[in-house]
């Protein structure tokens, strides 16, 4: 009680994130006043299907997999519009909203989106205020990740709340505090000059309120900001306490999950035909944010694309990705998740069948050579030729790199006619 007394009694400015659409970061800035971060190189295309037939599986460099798409007919329609990408100019937002994507995942249900920091300046006397910068944020489907994103403060007398009520009723911020920028060390975000702090599990919508605690340190640093972003992206340094360092024309990176429905898997799967997990064998799993947040689906082990899509989901080509294969033995891909390597004529699979070991027959000996190997005709179908060759192949020891099929072969006749040497003796 003692605290929250102490806190009633702050200066203090609210900033509430917070409006009536939908999903929105706020009204949508002009292009002048705003610089977004340059989007990534396109990735390569995938081998399976991304969006629906007919649909446009990209809008500028961002690769749109269905149950997100850029039109009517090509989305997942709810009544919020929550998987609708908005194509403005080769730039996706969410929704109908002004919140840029960057990034949509299929395999993890990620959404990367990229919002801007609040900031504010108080006068000496904490009495008058300038905004520099404020925005809203509030979605109606998808939450913020509460453990890779981070509610970061930066400034030298200032405490900074987080609150919101719409899924749940939840409070959490910290308090940034220093004597001046002198004091500060770059990279450290601990308490002096920038706090972090985690979010809350299913948080939506947010209120950020602004505490002023040293009118003293005013006058030195009067401004303060705080931003989410995702955990890691950002460094601190101490010339962001200057607004005019930048700050607030940075994006930052936020982590969304999202899900679709607001069923259980149980339930989802009673309704053919609104249950969103459509590939074959494809399979169903709950949002991990409890009831009515929905389910996800997952193509099934040794399968990697879109279950969204009947033809969605594609074997793994393990052959590809992991061959444990060992020459000349072949690597073939036996779905699912399965793989047999296949030897060539004239060999047999050795005993960890990843491997090939010659068949050797010999025809009479026509001689021996100084260690006593018998020199005669090697039978090897579909590569015939003498021994003599293999032991002029040899010449350079048996420590040597076998890399064609005669030397690899000369190898293991070397090592087979050495045992059948020794057991003469």
């Amino acid at each position: 009680m003692l605290v929250w007394l102490w806190l009633t009694m702050l200066p203090h400015i609210t900033i509430n994130f917070v409006q009536s659409a939908p999903a929105a970061f706020g009204p949508a800035p002009s292009p002048e006043a705003v610089a977004f971060v340059p989007a990534p190189a396109p990735a390569p295309a995938p081998a399976y299907e991304i969006a629906k037939p007919g649909c446009s599986s990209t809008c500028g460099s961002l690769v749109v997999p269905y149950p997100f798409g850029t039109s009517k007919g090509c989305y997942l329609e709810n009544k919020s519009k929550s998987f609708l990408i908005t194509c403005n100019d080769t730039t996706p937002y969410l929704g109908l909203s002004s919140i840029p994507v960057s990034n949509i995942s299929l395999d993890d249900h990620h959404i990367h989106v990229l919002t801007r920091a609040a900031s504010i300046c108080y006068d000496s006397l904490a009495k008058n205020y300038t905004y520099w910068q404020r925005y809203y944020l509030k979605l109606s489907k998808f939450q913020v990740n509460s453990t890779r994103n981070k509610f970061t403060v930066i400034g030298c007398s200032f405490l900074a709340l987080i609150t919101g009520s719409r899924v749940q009723n939840y409070t959490t911020g910290c308090a940034s505090v220093c004597d001046g920028v002198e004091s500060l060390q770059n990279g450290s975000c601990s308490g002096i000059g920038c706090c972090q702090t985690s979010l809350p599990v299913g948080a939506r919508d947010f209120d950020v309120n602004f505490r002023v605690f040293n009118n003293s340190v005013l006058a030195k640093v009067p401004c303060s900001s705080a931003f989410v972003a995702e955990d890691g992206f950002y460094n601190f340094s101490a010339p962001d306490l200057n607004l005019n360092s930048g700050l607030n024309e940075r994006t930052f990176p936020v982590m969304l999950d999202w899900a679709v429905g607001n069923e259980t898997c149980d339930i989802a799967k009673k309704n053919k035909t609104s249950y969103a997990c459509v590939a074959p064998d494809s399979t169903c799993s709950p949002s991990g944010y409890g009831e009515g947040t929905g389910y996800r689906c997952n193509c099934p082990s040794g399968y990697e694309g879109n279950p969204y899509l009947s033809n969605g989901c594609i074997d793994v080509d393990e052959c590809a990705t992991s061959n444990p294969c060992r020459l000349p033995a072949t690597c073939l891909n036996q779905p699912p998740e399965r793989i047999q390597c296949e030897c060539p004529q004239g060999y047999n699979h050795s005993a960890d069948e990843k491997g090939c070991d010659i068949i050797i027959s010999h025809a009479a000996g026509s001689g021996t050579t100084g260690s006593g190997i018998a020199i005669g005709k090697c039978e090897h179908e579909p590569v015939c030729f003498s021994c003599r060759e293999c032991l002029d192949i040899l010449v350079a020891g048996e420590k040597k790199a076998y890399q064609t099929e005669r030397e690899v072969f000369c190898a293991k006749w070397r090592i087979h006619a050495k045992r059948k040497a020794l057991r003469r003796q």
